[in-house]
């Protein structure tokens, strides 16, 4: 596994990411935005100093909950990304060092040294992705439906969850479906190609619920806590 990790380039993002590299999260949203940033220098100043002790489960957890609170600082995706590297955590390295390139400041340390790192395990990647060309609209016959339930404290905010389904079968090889989702709601994936599928669901690269599931004409399958995989990332702070 290609690592990326220089002193001088984690000290830079992360004492610039956090004036110049949010994207406008904590004006956007007034008060709750702020309120959800508040404590993200420590944990970002915490996690960097974990990465650089070599204690990377440490480091995943700081980046991981600073992620949670301020989701569109690319100089946090960058550091969490080089943790996931340095776990052998391809897949998700891959994730995280992707966002870099497609959201961070074009020539910029940690675009160049995200390109880099991809481009090291075989992946070459610019700024704009190319369009999946979508199925006939004859063959998105399935749907994958249901509540994602978790009991929280009162008045806790948590941020948007991400789900994907990825197909895992000769009839669903190559297909993938991404959507967002609010704890103690409901998600849809409306019209998806029939098959079998590896569903996946998470905060900042944390892994919540991952699971196979077929999907037929209406599939309905509920997000609890009984089948998830993690629960560190909602425990009370």
């Amino acid at each position: 596994m290609k690592r990326l990790v220089t002193a001088a380039l984690i000290a830079l993002v992360a004492a610039g990411s956090a004036g110049c590299q949010q994207g406008g999260t904590v004006a956007v949203g007034g008060n709750t935005a702020a309120r959800r940033a508040i404590g993200v220098d420590q944990l970002r100043a915490d996690g960097v100093a974990a990465l650089e002790k070599g204690r990377y489960e440490n480091a995943l957890r700081a980046f991981a909950e600073a992620l949670s609170r301020l989701p569109d600082d690319v100089g946090l995706h960058y550091l969490l990304a080089v943790t996931y590297s340095h776990l052998d955590r391809k897949e998700d390295a891959v994730l995280a060092f992707r966002y870099v390139v497609q959201h961070g400041k074009p020539g910029s340390d940690e675009v160049q040294a995200a390109t880099r790192w991809l481009a090291g395990v075989g992946i070459a990647i610019g700024r704009a992705e190319p369009v999946p060309t979508p199925d006939p609209p004859e063959i998105l016959t399935a749907s994958l439906e249901g509540k994602v339930v978790w009991k929280l404290e009162p008045d806790r905010s948590m941020p948007r969850l991400q789900l994907q389904l990825e197909g895992i079968s000769a009839d669903t090889q190559g297909k993938r479906y991404g959507i967002f989702a609010h704890f103690n709601g409901l998600y849809a994936f409306p019209k998806v190609r029939p098959g079998d599928y590896r569903l996946r669901a998470q905060i900042a690269y944390t892994r919540i619920w991952e699971m196979d599931v077929t999907v037929g004409e209406k599939t309905v399958l509920d997000l609890t806590q009984d089948n998830a995989v993690s629960r560190d990332i909602l425990k009370n702070p």
